[in-house]
């Protein structure tokens, strides 16, 4: 059975990123974006872009920026912008 996204988990993610149990935290804030949570959805991005509780791998940043941008959060469409001018690309 998988639990729902709640603002406490999303919460309690970021105070273990925070608290340098980055790993933890990265995998808990995955777990929120697997059952769809759009801001997780952009945090795990985030956490692949920046290497932060994970390896940095761009084609899984941006699968999750592009779930999130599809889930209506704005910020995921400009962090795919940023790559991209990021990697020289129109």
């Amino acid at each position: 059975m998988r639990r729902e996204a709640t603002p406490e988990m999303f919460d309690r993610a970021w105070r273990l990123v925070e608290s340098g149990r980055k790993r933890e935290g990265f995998r808990l804030m995955l777990h929120l974006a697997s059952v769809g949570d759009p801001g997780a959805q952009v945090c795990v991005g985030c956490f692949y872009s920046d290497a932060t509780g994970t390896r940095r791998v761009r084609e899984r940043a941006m699968y999750w920026f592009r779930r999130a941008h599809r889930n209506g959060d704005a910020a995921a469409a400009a962090n795919i912008g940023t790559i991209y001018r990021d990697e020289g690309r129109p």
